[in-house]
């Protein structure tokens, strides 16, 4: 496979290389990743693999379906698996439209990845103020979105998915290239974490704070592909208790404008 066709990408600290059959792929996924330059140090080489047709499912449909730690894809026009600790992966589909396809399956590649290497994918709109990250978290429809859209420009470091990994004793927020928005601006660049907040929309603004108890089970609903292994569950669990140690978790009421910004970071 020609060389041209091989993008490469680090989220993190961590390395991917996907190498695809399909030129226009392999260019909008080079373009969509473009803010995430590769790195030395840890890669996971998969090889993404578009066959002519269209399949009946999308894998955005699929169930995810595990066997000895590997995510396994195996329906009528769709094979493949990732397997993080070779660390490697293929996916083959028939699709007219991959882009989707590919994004959901570079997002499966990082969430496993990232996991067993210490860190944690997690679904929020991560937002730098001060040289520190504030997340902004919650079930879809919440307002993710609509905190970042009324953030700071040049502040946000994605609106939809962010990477957790430790540093030195410290949990940092990392930006990822798998925003909501089909145009991703260029992110803020990754701070140590302040604080997790589970958006509550409502006429008053107020922080309430979170028992330990309910903010680890909000925090494993928002960890993708991951918590759908019953066998991860456990080492899920104490890595949400790790971050938690450190990290102060509440419910954010808030409004649909900036005022949030008064409680979340006074100083800001």
């Amino acid at each position: 496979m020609a060389a041209e066709l091989r993008v490469r990408l680090d989220i993190g600290g961590l390395g991917y290389d996907l190498i695809c059959n399909n030129r226009a792929l392999a260019d909008w996924l080079a373009w969509r990743c473009r803010y995430f330059p590769a790195q030395s140090g840890k890669r996971l080489v998969t090889h993404l693999i578009i066959q002519p047709g269209d399949q009946p499912r999308s894998l955005l449909q699929l169930a995810p379906r595990f066997s000895r730690g590997a995510l396994i894809w195996d329906e009528p026009g769709i094979q493949g698996w990732i397997d993080p600790f070779k660390p490697a992966g293929r996916l083959s589909l028939a699709s007219r439209q991959p882009q989707a396809e590919a994004e959901y399956f570079l997002r499966a590649v990082s969430a496993l990845f990232s996991f067993e290497n210490g860190g944690l994918l997690f679904h929020a709109a991560g937002v730098v103020q001060n040289d520190r990250a504030y997340l902004f978290f919650g079930r879809s429809g919440s307002g993710k979105s609509t905190a970042a859209s009324f953030s700071p420009q040049g502040a946000v470091l994605n609106d939809d998915l962010v990477l957790l990994m430790p540093n030195q004793g410290i949990w940092w927020a990392y930006p990822t290239p798998f925003w909501n928005q089909p145009i991703s601006p260029a992110p803020a660049p990754p701070a140590p974490l302040a604080g997790l907040y589970r958006l509550v929309q409502d006429s008053e603004v107020y922080l309430e704070d979170m028992p330990r108890g309910i903010a680890i089970s909000e925090m494993l609903s928002s960890a993708p592909l991951v918590s759908a292994d019953a066998n991860r569950s456990h080492r899920l669990i104490q890595r949400c208790q790790e971050i938690l140690e450190t990290i102060p978790a509440f419910y954010l009421h808030f409004q649909p404008n900036a005022s949030f910004w008064q409680v979340v970071s006074p100083t800001g």
